[in-house]
């Protein structure tokens, strides 16, 4: 992970384009493991009381520290008592990639205004994503300049890149290891150990944790069922739904959704 106290030279030009974000206080629960998603994810939490862990190392979410991670980065998170997040899944306009997928830390007062915490709840959603296109501009700019790597994406990632668009297309895909492999072209031994390299985690767990964060995002923001969420998202019916969110999330889909949910990773 990145020194926050390290000076880098001046980087590249990046294009964000937000995904989701938003502005949360009071959470008294964020708890996940092995997540890897294909999004990039910021993070700063202007109360001290939650964490991430990532490839051994585990970094406090405190004021003086906001993060930036990189796509299919694994990592975990966990809290202590409730705190307040501020956060942004986005993506890259370029054709380019980070050179590692490791967590990058900043010093919060580099990157974010001053007094901005007390402003956050009363912005709305354009003023909040407006605020987190310069915040995360400004993180970029503190990165060294070989930190994205543009052109073609590397080859050995051609076989992740291929399966991801495939599910990404299909949420509810219920193909098997062998038929995803044969439809990206490849073996399934190659599939996986692509899916180990690319993202940190089997092609099963990746698939899991991207089908959760999907069923979490049609139950908060869609107005569906939670049987209708099931049917999208390939379960046999809700109840099977409901027993692997539950384990996966600690919390039904009802309550989760009476609740408002999670940030989640």
């Amino acid at each position: 992970m990145s020194n926050p106290n390290k000076k880098m030279s001046n980087p590249f030009n990046v294009r964000v384009e937000i995904v989701e974000s938003g502005y949360r206080t009071g959470i008294p629960l964020w708890k996940f493991s092995h997540v890897s998603i294909p999004t990039w994810r910021f993070y700063w939490n202007p109360e001290p009381g939650a964490w991430l862990r990532s490839r051994g190392t585990t970094v406090e979410l405190l004021p003086r520290t906001a993060v930036l991670i990189p796509p299919n980065t694994p990592f975990s998170t966990g809290s202590e008592n409730p705190f307040s997040h501020l956060f942004a899944h986005f993506m890259l306009r370029e054709n380019g990639r980070p050179e590692e997928n490791r967590i990058q830390l900043f010093e919060a007062s580099r990157i974010i205004p001053p007094g901005i915490a007390e402003r956050l709840t009363s912005f709305s959603q354009t003023q909040l994503e407006t605020a987190l296109l310069s915040i995360i501009y400004a993180a970029f700019s503190l990165l060294p300049e070989d930190f994205i790597v543009h052109g073609r994406a590397a080859p050995e990632f051609s076989v992740f890149d291929r399966a991801v668009k495939i599910l990404d297309g299909d949420p509810g895909c219920a193909a098997g290891c062998a038929e995803l492999a044969a439809r990206c072209g490849t073996t399934v031994s190659t599939l996986h150990r692509q899916f180990i390299k690319a993202a940190g985690l089997p092609v099963k767990t990746w698939l899991l944790n991207r089908k959760m964060e999907r069923a979490s995002k049609m139950l908060l923001y869609e107005n569906l069922s939670i049987k209708e969420t099931a049917d999208r998202l390939g379960y046999a019916d809700r109840y099977h739904f409901s027993k692997v969110f539950k384990k996966y999330f600690g919390v039904s889909p009802a309550l989760f959704r009476r609740s408002g949910g999670l940030p989640l990773p």
